[in-house]
């Protein structure tokens, strides 16, 4: 009894739990006190990859600049939702809808801090460089680095994560290919090509899914930039279309009822949809430290996010009021060009 309480044991013992956690698999295949069967997280080792690498020294095909990381985060977190915002705002008021936003972005954007530096501990705590991951694969770390009754759940919150991601997702595709349809199909029957919103889900669906085939981030930049400059151009048009002839402000409410509440949040937080690529962006830059730097990438990137939708949901609820409609787009004269 007294040497099994001797000190010197228990750090001995400490410290071989320790080298059992942050010593790798020699094959690889096992990070730290856990063996994953993830795929995402298989990477093989000695492959020839091109490109730089990480902080970590792991080699990343094809590493993506400052600037194509920023584009890859701005076309993640605008789209079909920040025309959904003059709705938002209907249901919290001019004066109070503002500074909510601000305060949901900044939850969300500390919400990716997290995520990165959850990500960094456990690849620190596991000692594999190999290690790095996405979402449920971090999840999954921290659960089996963790505290030894939780260990044993580490790859049922993967599973789990995994799938409240695709459902997420499967939501957000859901939205967006309505929004594209209704305004496919309200620009269309002006020029008076009569279709079916249903036929024209089924032709935006081709080059959707030819789109996902793409699954490297440098080669996705060309495609980003694109998406970029047409969301940007609606911004503008839809804006520059909107502020002409506005309303006093004091038609319109200030503060709305305290029930439409849950309405806002909802909306505006289905906007800030971004969490999901934090990882993967971080991951591919040729510098993934200048992620989430104080001027890096996260937060240059969401203060000009969150004053796009600010501004969009301030003048689509001061222009149109209780009126505006889901999507602001559908709002606008549609008998001129």
């Amino acid at each position: 009894m007294e040497l099994h309480n001797s000190p010197n044991i228990k750090k001995s013992s400490l410290r071989g739990d320790e080298m059992t956690l942050k010593e790798p698999h020699r094959n690889g295949s096992t990070y730290g006190a856990f063996q994953s069967k993830d795929p995402i997280l298989a990477i093989e080792k000695g492959s020839d990859m091109e490109g730089g690498s990480n902080e970590h020294g792991i080699s990343v095909n094809h590493p993506t600049s400052y600037l194509e990381t920023m584009m890859h985060l701005f076309k993640g977190n605008v789209g079909s939702g920040i025309f959904a915002l003059g709705d938002a705002f209907k249901h919290a008021g001019l004066l109070l809808a503002p500074p909510l936003t601000i305060f949901l972005g900044v939850i969300c954007v500390h919400a990716q801090h997290i995520l990165v530096q959850c990500n960094e501990e456990v690849t620190r705590r596991v000692n594999d460089p190999n290690a790095t991951s996405g979402f449920a694969g971090t999840v999954e770390m921290c659960f089996a680095t963790g505290p030894l009754a939780l260990r044993k759940y580490s790859v049922l919150m993967r599973k789990l994560v995994n799938i409240f991601l695709c459902i997420t997702q499967l939501g957000f595709c859901c939205v967006y290919f309505v929004f594209i349809a209704t305004n496919m199909k309200q620009v269309l029957d002006v020029y008076g090509i009569v279709m079916d919103v249903h036929q024209h889900m089924a032709v935006i669906l081709i080059p959707i899914m030819l789109s996902t085939w793409i699954r490297n981030l440098k080669y996705l930049v060309p495609v980003s930039s694109l998406a970029n400059f047409l969301v940007t151009a609606g911004y503008v048009a839809t804006m520059y279309i909107m502020c002409h002839d506005l309303p006093p402000i004091q038609e319109r409410r200030y503060i709305a009822d305290w029930h439409d509440l849950p309405l806002f949040f909802g909306t505006v937080i289905y906007s800030f949809e971004g969490i999901t690529l934090v990882l993967p962006l971080k991951n591919e830059m040729k510098k993934p430290n200048n992620f989430n730097k104080p001027l890096g990438v996260l937060n240059v990137g969401m203060v000009i996010v969150g004053s796009m939708f600010v501004a969009m949901g301030f003048i689509s609820y001061l222009k149109y009021g209780d009126a505006v409609a889901g999507s602001v787009t559908l709002n606008l004269e549609t008998s001129e060009v």
